[in-house]
C-alpha cells in the first residue's frame, strides 16, 4: 500500500503537541511511520512550501518528503497525485482536509483522518501499529482489528507491495529538488 500524508495537517493537530516543530517534527513523524506497519510500504510526506531546513540524513529510511513549492499547496499536490494514480485503490491518503478526503475517495483511494492516523502512531486507541514487537498498552486482537477497519484493511494480506521503484526513487516523477530521500 502506498501512503500519502498531508504532513503539516498532521503536525499541527492539538494531539501532536509532543512532536517538535519544523524539520524536527517532519523527521520525528517519518520515524513514527517507519516504525509502524505503514513503514513497510511506499510513504510520501507532502508538505507545503519549500524545505524549512536540511532534512538529509534525518528522514527515516524508505520515507519520502515532497515540498509543494511556492506556486501550489500540499493539498493540490495530493489531489493531483490521486487523480493520476491508476492504482488508487491501493492508496491511503491521510488528511483532515474535507476537500482532499472527498477527492481522494472519488479517485478510489482510501482515506483516514489525520487525528486517527496520529493516534495510531502514538499508541492511542489501543495502538497496534508498531512492527518492531514493542508492547503497547491495550494492544490485543480487538484493538488490532479496530485499527485494521479504521484504515480500511480487510486483513493483514492487504498490506503493501513493499519496496521503492529504483527508476523513480521519489515515486512521483518529480524533480530531485522537490523531495528528500530518507
Amino acid at each position: 500500500m502506498r501512503v500519502i500524508v498531508d504532513t503539516y495537517n498532521v503536525l499541527h493537530l492539538p494531539s501532536a503537541h509532543e512532536l517538535p516543530d519544523g524539520v524536527e517534527g517532519i523527521a520525528r513523524l517519518s520515524e513514527l511511520i517507519a516504525g509502524s506497519r505503514f513503514g513497510q510500504g511506499k510513504v510520501v510526506l507532502v508538505c507545503d512550501g519549500r524545505t524549512p531546513g536540511d532534512l538529509r540524513g534525518r528522514i527515516a529510511r524508505g520515507i519520502r518528503v515532497v515540498f509543494s513549492g511556492q506556486r501550489i499547496n500540499a493539498d493540490t499536490v495530493i489531489q493531483k497525485e490521486v487523480a493520476k494514480d491508476s492504482g488508487a485503490r491501493d492508496l491511503l491518503v491521510v488528511s483532515s482536509d474535507r476537500e482532499v478526503q472527498r477527492d481522494a475517495k472519488r479517485g478510489g483511494a482510501r482515506v483516514v483522518d489525520s487525528e486517527v492516523f496520529l493516534a495510531g502512531l502514538l499508541g492511542g486507541g489501543g495502538g497496534g501499529l508498531r512492527r518492531d514487537g514493542e508492547e503497547r498498552s491495550g494492544e490485543d486482537d480487538a484493538s488490532a482489528s479496530w485499527w485494521m477497519r479504521a484504515f480500511g484493511f480487510e486483513s493483514d494480506e492487504s498490506e503493501s507491495e513493499g519496496g521503492l521503484d529504483p527508476e523513480d526513487p521519489s515515486g512521483w516523477g518529480v524533480d530531485g529538488d522537490w523531495w528528500v530521500d530518507g
